[in-house]
Formats: structure tokens, C-alpha cells, sequence
């Protein structure tokens, strides 16, 4: 059944969608600043559904060289959403310098589709601690006008979740800490569908 409306990609869709990234990869890296020319129309509804999806850029050693969402909530249809993250990963991920044409053609695409967005109700951290597992969702923390997520990927390298908020913290420009000081963060956790080249 759809999770939350939206539906796991056939495996047409899922190779239309990373190709169409890939194209957009390609034109952003050579300095194109436009979106690439999509015939909505002739794309599977699946692709023009609203969504909202992660794009990561690895190398070829499996080191991560870019990734980014510009919002979890499904504001727009999924391929559009995709191509916007595709450049957002390739030029605005501030931990990494911008994609260059040779690099390009190396680095692996995964696209990440999120759903089942779900509030952690708690009071303290030690009850966050006590909720929170490694498992096959990421986490959204949002804190001081600050969001940041890692996904389910993520907790095999961070597995002690005390270790996790400490590092997501710490990623989003926090104190390590913050999810330990008061008025404490609102935490979400989701779900993805991945796909990779």
C-alpha cells in the first residue's frame, strides 16, 4: 500500500529519474545555470507527483562529495524537485567545493525519496535517548531556526545515538550539545526510498 502518498518507483521510473539527474549533473558541472529541458508531459505520473528527495553525489572510493534537500515537505513534482537538488548538491553543499566537468562523469548519483514524516514526542533528552535506535530512518532536527538531517545511512557510522545528535548538531552549526539544552529541539524522523546509479 502508499505510504503517506507515495509509492515506491517502478524500476522504469527509478532509471528515468536517475538519468534525468545525471543530465542535470553533467549541465551544472559545465556551468549551465538553467534547469535542463524536461517534457513534463511525457514523464510517468509517478515522476510528476509531488515529492520531496535527498541528492547525494559519492566518488568512486564511496566518499560522500555533496548532498542536499531543500525541503521535506512535497511541494512540487518529484523529477523537478530531484533536478533543483541535483544543482543545490553540486554548488550549495558549504562542506564541499563546487563539482567541476572532469569530476562529474566519476561520481555515483543516489536520490533518496522521503516519506512517513513522523514527530518524536518527548520531554527530556534521556526520553529521546530512550526512543531513538538505529534503524531504517533518518532524522530531522530543527533547533534555533536551524534544520538539519542525517539519513538512515548515517547510523551504521554513528550508531549510539547520543553520538548521532551530538554529530547532527555539530553538522548543522549547533553547539554538539544543543539537543541537550532546553527549549530542546523539535526531532522528526522519515523514511526513504533510494535509488542509485
Amino acid at each position: 500500500l502508499p505510504r503517506r502518498g507515495v509509492d515506491e518507483l517502478s524500476s522504469a521510473s527509478q532509471t528515468q529519474l536517475l538519468e534525468l539527474a545525471r543530465q542535470q549533473l553533467r549541465a551544472t558541472a559545465a556551468g549551465e545555470t538553467e534547469l535542463i529541458d524536461v517534457i513534463e508531459e511525457q514523464l510517468p505520473d509517478s515522476l510528476r507527483k509531488e515529492g520531496a528527495a535527498f541528492v547525494s553525489l559519492y566518488t568512486p572510493d564511496g566518499a560522500l562529495r555533496g548532498c542536499m534537500i531543500d525541503d521535506f515537505a512535497r511541494h512540487e513534482p518529484l523529477y523537478y524537485n530531484v533536478l533543483r537538488n541535483t544543482v543545490l548538491a553540486a554548488t550549495a553543499d558549504n562542506r564541499f567545493d563546487t563539482i567541476t566537468p572532469e569530476e562529474a562523469a566519476s561520481l555515483q548519483l543516489s536520490i533518496s525519496i522521503v516519506y512517513d514524516i513522523q514527530l518524536i514526542d518527548y520531554d527530556t533528552p534521556d526520553d529521546l535517548l530512550e526512543i531513538l535506535a538505529p534503524g531504517p530512518f533518518g532524522i530531522i532536527l530543527r533547533a534555533d531556526g536551524v534544520t538539519g538531517s542525517y539519513l538512515p545511512t548515517v547510523w551504521p557510522i554513528f550508531p549510539d545515538p547520543a553520538d548521532f545528535l551530538t554529530e547532527l548538531c555539530a553538522k548543522s552549526g549547533l553547539a554538539a550539545d544543543r539537543w541537550q539544552q532546553s527549549p530542546y529541539p523539535t526531532i522528526n524522523t522519515y523514511r526513504v526510498y533510494e535509488y542509485s546509479e
